[in-house]
Parts: structure tokens; sequence; C-alpha cells
């Protein structure tokens, strides 16, 4: 009994050993990471220290004005060019007329026609829908003197 005791206290000394020394090992390699990281910051810190010291140096109001001398061409305010929000112009506003004809529809962009991609091709009714087609004719601008066109049709009035 007592060799059995031995070997297994054996085993577990052993064992303990290796969990010991693999613990020391992976403390001794975090142990030099942290130095390695530590000597990459004190580098970055001396690098920002020169790239503090470079911005101050290029950031010097005597050397913005002697390349603002050498490139820009500016000319010292007048006078007459400092004046009061008051005294400014008022932005025109674009008011469209209140009964627009068939060819006073404004055109934006410089296109002649109107183009949009949300409704298909209209079909022609059938008379079933009165409520519809009345909606419809009081929003076209000819109401209800022509029938509805298609969407790829010319718009009246419009250059072809």
């Amino acid at each position: 009994m007592s060799r059995i005791l031995t070997g297994l206290v054996l085993i577990i000394v052993v064992a303990a050993a290796a969990i010991l020394y693999a613990q020391k090992h992976d403390a001794t390699l975090a142990r030099e990471r942290i130095a390695d990281l530590r000597h990459d910051i004190a580098g970055l810190n001396a690098e920002l220290d020169i790239l503090r010291a470079e911005w101050t140096a290029l950031d010097t109001p005597d050397r913005i004005q002697a390349l603002a001398d050498r490139f820009l061409v500016l000319q010292p305010a007048k006078p007459e060019q400092i004046v009061k929000i008051a005294d400014l112009p008022i932005r025109p506003v674009f008011e469209p007329p209140l009964e627009a004809e068939a060819g006073d529809i404004p055109v934006a962009f410089g296109e002649d026609e109107l183009t949009t991609g949300s409704i298909g091709d209209v079909a022609p009714s059938d008379g079933r829908n009165n409520e519809i087609d009345a909606l419809l004719n009081t929003l076209t601008p000819n109401s209800g003197s022509a029938p509805l066109q298609p969407s790829g049709a010319a718009m009246p009035g419009a250059a072809q």
C-alpha cells in the first residue's frame, strides 16, 4: 500500500511541477511582451513629441503670413465691403403662378420632358370608376379637354 501511495504522490508532484513550469514560462513570456509594449510606447511618444514640435514650427503666424503673401492674391478689405446683415438684399423667392396653363409648366434642369418612374402607362377608362375619373381629370392640366396620356408621351407645350 505504501508503494502505491508513494507512486501516486510522485505522479502528483511531477504533474504539479509541470504545471508550475508552464505557468512560470507563460509569466516570463507575458513579462517580455509587456517590456516590448513599453518600449514601443516610448518610441511612439518620442515620435509624437517630434511631430508636435514640427506642428508648432509649421503653425507659426510669421510662416503662415509669408506663405499667404507668396501663394495667395489677397488684398485688404475695403470699408465698402463691410455691411450689416440688414443691408443685404432679400433672396428672391420663386412663386409659381396660381393658375398654370398647359404650356406654362416650368421645366427643371433644362429637360424638355417630365420623366418619372413611379407611374406606368395609364389604361383607358371604361367609365366604371366615375369618382376616380373625375379626380384624374381635375389633376390634369387640360381638365378634361384631352384624354390622359401614357407616361412616355410628350407633355403639351414641350419641345419635341
